[in-house]
């Protein structure tokens, strides 16, 4: 059962949409391999995700020497920082996900009949799919997968899993005693659900790809230039004024 509950977590981090989208825009595939996908972009929420990778990018600025010492004379200098990188930041996760999705789709159509897809588009928009969606993505931490940019290493599958596995053993720890028994009953109830197992490693395998996919130079440039700005107004206090 658990390894089910895995692959849904999986599912879910690889169809998560950028934060702040909005659901009311999600408009429904008639194709039941789409229809997964787009359940489950209805149901997740990518806010705590992004929150998590600003969270580490201001810790790792902070370690720089100058720039604490700029943040000991500017105290909102990182807060600031932060809210300049993270639109940058959600742009560029909303176009890798969306450049990933044929990909995903592609994993779920090799694996299920289209009768089974229909079935498990069906539990992705029950109440009780939502509930484990929006638990797996406000859950989720990219601890392990954040880790390896402090030792260049590349992103593994095993360190996707890990990420993956906390997030649901949090899920699972959250859901009351009748939100558990309902999720298992329609578990049970759907024999299209044991399908999901063997794909988890490919699904994991193409999370850990997104992780490596790099930013372009635009948007590195767009991140740069935002905080030279920031510096800039440092020098001059009212420069942001006058804009």
């Amino acid at each position: 059962m658990r390894i089910l509950l895995f692959a849904f977590a999986a599912l879910a981090m690889v169809a998560s949409p950028a934060a702040g989208q909005q659901v009311e825009t999600v408009r429904f595939s008639a194709d039941p391999y789409e229809r997964i996908y787009d359940a489950l972009i209805a149901g997740s929420d990518d806010e705590p995700t992004i929150e998590a990778a600003l969270d580490w990018m201001v810790a790792e600025l902070r370690r720089d020497e100058n720039i604490a010492f700029l943040e000991a004379t500017y105290p909102d200098l990182l807060k600031r920082m932060r809210k300049a990188a993270r639109p940058i930041i959600m742009r560029y996760s909303e176009r890798v996900k969306l450049a990933y999705r044929p990909r995903m789709v592609a994993l779920l159509r090799a694996d299920l009949t289209p009768d089974e897809a229909a079935e498990t588009a069906d539990f992705y928009a029950s109440p009780i799919g939502r509930r484990l969606v929006a638990g797996v993505t406000q859950s989720y931490r990219p601890d392990a997968v954040l880790d390896t940019v402090l030792t260049d290493e590349q992103v593994t599958q095993a360190d996707v899993e890990r990420d993956l596995s906390n997030a649901t053993a949090a899920t699972l720890a959250g859901l009351s005693a009748e939100e558990s028994r309902e999720l298992f009953a329609a578990i049970a109830e759907r024999p299209a659900m044991a399908k999901l197992a063997p794909v988890v490693p490919r699904i994991t395998a193409l999370r850990a790809e997104m992780e490596e996919e790099p930013m372009t130079a635009e948007e590195e440039g767009a991140i740069e230039s935002a905080f030279l700005e920031i510096f800039d107004s440092l020098e001059d206090p009212k420069r942001d004024k006058r804009k």
